[in-house]
């Protein structure tokens, strides 16, 4: 497994998260593009230029749920990080998430059940399996956080275009803490890739310490075509709506 793969990919905020302030914020999505069955591919590239594997991203329906999955292969084609999230259908508020790292001969594994009291308060109850080591962890959160993990997913959802300039939450079972975003549209661009070219919203992403930069379809389903989040770069190798 090359360039600490399995960790640097599929973390997107968490990574983030020490340290920076959090905040109670509101809903941000705006509406869900999503398609069943969607699947994205993607190359992934290191901050040397060298490629170190695949990430897949894809999409189910559930009755009122979608199902998001995303699975990192290295460049032998072993699957080294993967990561099932279920979220409410309209609000993407996460339901429950299961994600298995392997390095090696070492597998971590990470389920969290999210749940509401009678009050509306909110916290997620999660185990961690790393070899013969197991912890538990009650995280409290707030009404509106999202699960780390969907953040791809997220980002499609939000009020694209011009002025865009807000804030949300989000929680990793896994690290234990929660993260405050802003999320600011910066640019517009079309740019090429493997599968075409695409006229872009390019969305800038901070936190109290990071900056990741995101490059999403001006038009639905609002597809990521580029992601950098400072340790690995994204680009869109195969659409399966194109």
């Amino acid at each position: 497994m090359r360039g600490g793969l399995a960790l640097a990919a599929a973390v997107l905020l968490a990574a983030c998260a020490g340290g920076a302030p959090v905040a109670e914020t509101d809903s941000v999505v705006e509406g869900v593009p999503f398609v069943d069955g969607e699947r994205y591919a993607y190359r992934l590239v290191d901050r040397d230029g060298v490629d170190v594997g695949i990430g897949t991203f894809t999409t189910g329906r559930g009755d009122d749920t979608w199902v998001l999955t995303q699975t990192y292969a290295n460049d032998d084609g072993v699957v080294v990080d993967e990561s099932i999230v279920v979220v409410d259908a309209e609000t993407l508020q996460p339901r429950t998430t299961e994600r298995v790292i392997a390095r090696g001969d070492e597998v971590e594994v990470v389920a969290a059940t999210y749940d509401s009291d009678d009050d509306g308060a909110r916290t997620v109850r999660a185990t961690l399996l790393d070899g013969d080591d197991e912890q538990s962890r009650t995280i409290e959160t707030g009404a509106h956080d999202y699960e780390d993990q969907s953040s791809l997913w997220l980002w499609r959802t939000l009020a694209l275009g011009e002025g865009l300039d807000l804030r949300y939450t989000t929680v990793d079972p896994r690290e234990g803490g929660r993260v405050t975003a802003n999320v600011m549209q910066v640019d517009r661009q079309t740019i090429e890739t493997p599968v075409g070219a695409f006229d872009t919203w390019v969305l800038q992403i901070r936190t109290g310490r990071e900056t990741v930069n995101v490059w999403i379809h001006v038009e639905a389903p609002h597809q990521v075509v580029r992601f950098d989040n400072g340790r690995l770069f994204f680009e869109l190798e195969s659409d399966s709506t194109r």
